[in-house]
C-alpha cells in the first residue's frame, strides 16, 4: 500500500507528490498489486478535517487517476466514515460522486520516469485523458488561471459546458466530456 497524501504540508510538497504518481504509474504499467490510499485524516483522530476533507480526497484521487491503466492491480482506497443524522440515530457514509463518473478508459500512458509530459505545457497543472473526461490537478503553489482544453467537457459542480477552467493551488477536477450518469449503490 501507499499513501498519495498525507494531511499537512507533506501532501503539498510537489517532490512527493510527483514520487507518488510515479509509484502508482510504474505499479499500473507492470501490473504490480498496490493500493493508493486517500490519508484525509488525523491517524490519532480520525475526524474529518474541517472544510478540506473533500478538497483532500479528490486531490489524492486524481492523482491516482494520472497514472492509472486499465486492468491493473492497482487499486485507489478511501476510509468510510460515517455520520450521524442529527434527526435520528441512523448512520450514513458518504462516497463522493466523482467516484462514480464515467470516465471510461486512459488514454495515452506515459513512462513512469517521465510523469513531466502529463504536464500541460506553459502550466503548472497536470492532466489524463479518459475516453470520457479529463482528469486535472496542480500540484504546486501558483493559482492557474483560463486554462484552456482540448475539447468542450462538463464540469459535474457546476452542471455547465466549460472550455477554460481555473486551479488554484493544490487543487484537482475531474471534468466529464458527456452528461454524467451516477449509480446508486
Amino acid at each position: 500500500m501507499f499513501s498519495i497524501g498525507i494531511p499537512g504540508e507533506e501532501r503539498w510538497r510537489y517532490k512527493r507528490w510527483s514520487e507518488g504518481v510515479r509509484i502508482i504509474t510504474h505499479a499500473s504499467q507492470n501490473n504490480i498489486p498496490v493500493i493508493g490510499i486517500s490519508k484525509t485524516t488525523n491517524a490519532a483522530n480520525p475526524i474529518k478535517i474541517i472544510g478540506q476533507y473533500e478538497r483532500f480526497e479528490l486531490f489524492d484521487y486524481a492523482s491516482f487517476l494520472l497514472g492509472y491503466e486499465t486492468d491493473s492491480s492497482t487499486k485507489f482506497l478511501i476510509p468510510l466514515f460515517s455520520k450521524e443524522e442529527e434527526v435520528d440515530t441512523e448512520r450514513l457514509i458518504e462516497i463522493m460522486p466523482y467516484f462514480f463518473y464515467d470516465l471510461g478508459n486512459p488514454e495515452p500512458s506515459v513512462p513512469h520516469d517521465n510523469i513531466n509530459q502529463l504536464q500541460i505545457e506553459g502550466h503548472e497543472t497536470f492532466s489524463r485523458k479518459y475516453e470520457n473526461g479529463i482528469v486535472l490537478v496542480n500540484p504546486s503553489e501558483k493559482y492557474e488561471h483560463n486554462i484552456k482544453l482540448e475539447k468542450p467537457c462538463i464540469d459535474p459542480e457546476s452542471d455547465r459546458m466549460v472550455n477554460f477552467v481555473d486551479m488554484p493551488e493544490h487543487t484537482a477536477k475531474i471534468l466529464i466530456r458527456k452528461k454524467r450518469r451516477t449509480r446508486k449503490i
